[in-house]
């Protein structure tokens, strides 16, 4: 019984603590609208911002490794994956912001 109890804390652990740490934002939205509005701001938009940064700074490392030192069949293929890695990162994360702002929009929040 007491084995079946700390299963169940820490499956439900993990939402809990997030719905902690989400707990102050939620406090001060007056509607579902405003919280979501304060989400996508606070939260949302800096991690997007963040990861499309990297991805783009991959996609360029690619180039430049691309073509400083395309002598290297070796450095050549790197430089490519890095590339592609840097346009499949940033087509996320457009598709992820596409995404949250139809939910946005949808709620009415932005």
């Amino acid at each position: 019984m007491l084995l079946w109890r700390l299963k169940n804390y820490l499956k439900y652990g993990g939402a809990g603590a997030f719905l902690f740490l989400l707990a102050p934002l939620f406090a001060r939205a007056q509607t579902l609208q405003s919280f979501v509005e304060k989400i996508y701001e606070n939260i949302f938009n800096p991690f997007v911002l963040l990861v499309g940064a990297l991805a783009l700074i991959i996609f360029l490392w690619g180039v430049i490794e691309f073509i400083a030192r395309s002598d290297s069949d070796e450095a050549v293929g790197t430089g490519k994956r890095h590339m592609v890695w840097g346009i499949i990162g940033l087509l996320i994360i457009l598709s992820v912001w596409g995404i949250m702002n139809l939910i946005c929009r949808t709620v009415g929040a932005c």
